[in-house]
């Protein structure tokens, strides 16, 4: 239950993010956090990742609502059990949404946050959650999914008899 609460509040923190911007922001204006650093400018993302797909919204709420039923079966038949699962599958499902939302009611996404030190596409709060997520959830393969694998294993293993000695 937590982790629903959680991405509710990410949610909201992600759409009053988005509210203030275009209330304080004319599109395309600009304001500097940290000179040479940090910018925050509005634009407007009626593509996906990086602009891609420009004008054609349309398919990334559909391949959203594919991804979630993936995932809602996938999750069905493998519950979650690691807090670091859950925690990265929180923050990627918020920023998600968060996203899916501004698509579907607003017709883009509203973007803000510009680093100028390098060239990169501007972007939100909730961007930063799936990013954030996405990390974590190959932290969790990588170091601690095989991990359970391997007990699971073990314990298959020693039900078996064939390798438990006393037996």
């Amino acid at each position: 239950m937590f982790y629903i609460f959680g991405a509710i509040l990410l949610f909201v923190l992600d759409q009053i993010t988005k509210l203030l911007t275009v209330k304080s922001f004319n599109l395309y204006e600009s304001s500097t956090v940290i000179k040479g650093v940090l910018d925050f400018t509005r634009h407007h993302n009626t593509g996906g990742p990086w602009s891609l797909f420009d004008s054609h919204i349309e398919v990334f709420v559909i391949i959203t609502f594919i991804i979630f039923a993936i995932e809602f079966w996938y999750f069905k038949k493998h519950p979650m059990k690691h807090n670091l699962e859950k925690t990265s599958m929180m923050l990627i499902n918020a920023g998600a949404i968060g996203n899916l939302f501004d698509r579907i009611f607003r017709g883009y996404v509203v973007d803000m946050i510009e680093v100028t030190f390098i060239d990169y596409p501007v972007f939100n709060f909730a961007d930063c959650c799936i990013v954030v997520g996405c990390i974590l959830l190959c932290i969790y393969v990588v170091f601690f999914d095989k991990d359970e694998k391997n007990i699971k294993i073990s314990e298959k293993e020693n039900d078996d008899g064939k390798d438990n000695p006393c037996v």
